[in-house]
């Protein structure tokens, strides 16, 4: 299962870049004003959860 957290959570940070590069590239300027931006900061957000995740596997299977 830690495995799977780590993965996860590569996979959602490298989603969160993306999204967060698309909504920089919006040529009004704003970032969580768009819904790109708020995608972002929502992958950022389940990232890090996967993260936490990713911490108690280790931690219940020693």
């Amino acid at each position: 299962m830690k495995v799977i957290a780590v993965l996860l959570a590569i996979v959602l940070f490298a989603i969160g870049i993306y999204y967060g590069f698309i909504a920089q590239a919006d040529p009004h300027g704003t970032f969580l004003g768009l819904h790109r931006g708020k995608h972002a900061v929502l992958f950022f957000g389940l990232a890090i959860l996967a993260v936490i995740w990713a911490r108690f596997q280790s931690a219940t299977e020693s």
